[in-house]
């Protein structure tokens, strides 16, 4: 097979590396890819179109008599054929299994559309942004950090709490503005790339858009920085669009501590925390190919790190196969074999929350098929690229290595088991609930009848018991004891009359008796009609605090952000107007609490009384709170049509509020608070909690998934 090394390959020196290092750029594509002393010298000879022979007798000299081998020459001309950087005159139909082969390995989950040019524009825009990288600057943008660091310490329980009602202060209206201004923060990630990689001297020839798990994000084409000789540029590149993103929640944090509540506050929130959390966890996670990954090679100085971490934890693999080889050829590093595997897990991990997610997106709309549809094309094209690189592995390690044939029976037996054992072991489960904290033992007070509040406690007012605390005005019963007294004054004066002129009377005794009736059943009238206005004074049975709920119909907005605190009268509460059944307070003992639970009802084999729970409350700052379930009914929906108490109408109002609640049925449970809080705790937060349930083995729980997913067809 005749072939010839491209003339038009541009080589870079790299300066500070372990070992002489060299880049290789191809012009036409701009991908680059890194050499090694050897293989940059024989890339050089065949380029130069040497004779075989000269170039063995040439490297021998160059590398202290080594004799190249040709099976080592044919692995490099397979790798320069692959890359392009060698043409060959090779031709014939391209086989059939390579269009499958192409089509399996094609991955939904990013996408990725070609974009423009930018580099006119960072051309024009590069004097505008020159203050950026001064040291003067930098300075500044530390203070910012730092202070935005210790704002965020400061208020963290605050910013839990808002994160909590986050997602529903933005409306299918504000929706696209809040996904606007997530999308210019990550231009601005990008274009610290671009403009990083321009001072530098490089080029940044291509600006687009992918879909990564179908959520658009912008990429920047900054290869140009594996030509720059000094690592320092090319961490300088890696890591420009971390400190964008922080510098941006930085700056988004300090603003938000210093707004008021609105939309903008709720937008510096949201900037801050995807911002800190997008650089921290995602671009800067080193076992992902993003920046942190980059970062992590040019500082290790160890070119293809993933690859070279992937081929060191396939040794171990081997070497448990198939023994050891008969001649060690490359030095072992147990560090890359480790991070080879925590990547790898890593990255199924990502996989499968990605899957997990639009799942319970799409879940609502009664799509949960088209996820998994996602997954059945995305795990089998990984697992068909790691299977055709382990089999075409597995062939040359045979080769080199002198395990017997018992030795890779027992390893493949022992294999078989693990994925037994993955499969079919049960290990602990825990499932979702959602619950609203309220008091233990309160007393509620209701309305009895329509009426005007006259008299009413302040909420986190100390009462005792017998303590009067709520009085009602009913305008219909004073009207009723008006009409009564006047008719009880006009009969006593009728009486008197009477007795005044009885000699001058044939009946009088008569109407005198008849006139102490009417008054006596006007009396009577009066008496119930006082016991009437005794039921609307309303006392306390019990020392504790006194709480005043909601008097009325709250509109939208109050209901959206009453879910969290206890919710009360709008400015003073005598003289607002009350129905028959209005729960107008309660006293409660401040110090303890319990959770009233929801469930989703197919759990409904899984939960029992005695159960372990995990109790999220927003205001302690991710604080887990254990309790146990004493209560449990068999379902909330009769409840919730009947709903009174606020415990029950929170909790109903937030489950109407998720997607789908309309075809959603769940259990109720009743959780006892074992942990004790450092103070007592705001009542009606909703809480998302976990149940410690019986252990399930994957098997099991696929199974289940699938019976959820297709109830009708399994």
């Amino acid at each position: 097979m005749a072939f010839v090394v491209r003339k038009d390959l541009e080589f870079f020196r790299l300066e500070g590396e372990q070992s002489p290092t060299w880049v290789v750029r191809d012009p036409l594509t701009g991908d680059c890819f890194r050499l090694g002393a050897e293989e940059h010298f024989l890339l050089r000879a065949f380029q130069e179109s040497r004779r075989h022979e000269q170039i063995v007798a040439d490297f021998a000299a160059r590398f202290d008599g080594r004799q190249l081998q040709p099976n080592e020459l044919e692995s490099l001309l397979s790798d320069w054929i692959r890359h392009r950087f060698v043409l060959t005159s090779r031709t014939g139909p391209r086989p059939a299994s390579a269009g499958w082969s192409r089509a399996l390995q094609w991955n939904p989950l990013a996408i990725r559309f070609r974009g423009w040019n930018p580099q006119q524009f960072l051309e024009r825009t590069e004097p505008w942004v020159q203050f950026l990288f001064s040291r003067g600057f930098g300075v500044v943008s530390l203070l910012v950090m730092v202070a935005a660091l210790l704002a965020a310490l400061t208020e963290f329980r605050t910013i839990t709490w808002e994160l909590a009602e986050l997602p529903r202060l933005f409306t299918p209206q504000l929706l696209l503005l809040a996904m606007g201004t997530l999308f210019l923060c990550r231009a601005l990630h990008e274009f610290g790339h671009a403009f990083t990689c321009r001072r530098n001297g490089g080029a940044c020839p291509e600006m687009g858009v992918m879909l990564l798990a179908f959520i658009p994000c912008l990429y920047c084409n900054v290869t140009d920085a594996w030509t720059f000789p000094r690592r320092s540029q090319r961490a300088a590149v890696s890591g420009a669009g971390i400190v964008v993103d922080l510098w941006v929640a930085s700056v988004a944090l300090l603003l938000w501590s210093l707004s008021g509540p609105g939309l903008f506050h709720s937008l510096c929130l949201l900037v801050a925390v995807t911002g800190s959390i997008n650089s921290l966890l995602l671009n800067g996670n080193p076992l992902m190919r993003y920046d942190g990954y980059f970062l992590l090679s040019d500082f290790t100085g160890i070119p293809n790190l993933r690859a070279e971490a992937m081929q060191q934890s396939r040794r171990v693999l081997w070497r448990s196969l198939l023994g050891s080889r008969r001649q060690e050829t490359a030095t072992f590093s147990p560090a890359l074999a480790a991070y080879g595997f925590a990547s790898a897990i890593y990255l199924w991990l990502v996989i499968g929350l990605i899957l997990y997610g639009i799942h319970l997106f799409l879940k609502p709309q009664r799509l949960e098929v088209v996820a998994v549809l996602l997954g059945c094309v995305v795990v089998p094209s990984m697992l068909f690229s790691a299977v055709v690189g382990m089999r075409r592995e597995y062939a040359e390690e045979s080769q080199l290595r002198g395990g017997s044939a018992s030795r890779r029976t027992i390893a493949g037996i022992g294999l078989v088991c693990i994925g037994i054992a993955l499969l079919f072991v049960p290990f602990p489960r825990w499932i979702s609930g959602t619950g609203v904290l309220r008091p233990e033992n309160a007393h509620l007070l209701v309305a009895p009848a329509a009426g005007v509040v006259r008299q009413m406690p302040g909420t986190g007012m100390a009462v005792q018991s017998g303590q009067t605390l709520v009085i009602l005005d009913d305008v219909e019963l004073e009207l009723e004891r008006r009409k009564l007294e006047t008719r009880l004054q006009t009969a006593s004066r009728r009486e008197e009359a009477i007795f005044r002129k009885q000699t001058q009377l044939d009946d009088s005794a008569a109407a005198i008796q008849l006139s102490r009736e009417l008054r006596l059943a006007i009396n009577d009238q009066m008496t119930q009609l006082t016991k009437r206005r005794e039921q609307l004074e309303m006392t306390a049975i019990r020392e504790g605090t006194f709480l005043g709920l909601s008097a009325g119909k709250r509109n939208a907005a109050e209901e959206s952000v009453s879910l969290i605190s206890v919710p009360t009268l709008d400015g003073q509460p005598e003289g607002q107007a009350v129905s028959t059944g209005t729960s107008l307070g309660m006293v409660v003992d401040a110090e303890t609490s319990e959770l009233l639970l929801t469930i989703p009802e197919y759990w409904s084999g899984e939960v029992v009384i005695g159960q372990q729970v995990c109790v999220y409350v927003p205001e302690l700052g991710g604080r887990y709170l254990r309790g146990e379930i004493v209560d449990l009914a068999a379902s909330t929906s009769e409840r919730f049509e009947k709903a009174t108490t606020p415990d029950y109408e929170i909790l109903q109002h937030y489950e109407q509020q998720q997607p789908g609640a309309e075809s959603s049925s769940h259990l109720l449970a009743t959780v006892q608070l074992t942990t004790d809080t450092p103070y007592p705790l705001t009542f009606f937060q909703i809480c998302p909690s976990r149940i410690e349930v019986a252990p399930a083995s994957l098997m099991t729980r696929m199974t289940q998934f699938f019976q959820r997913t297709f109830p009708s067809t399994i």
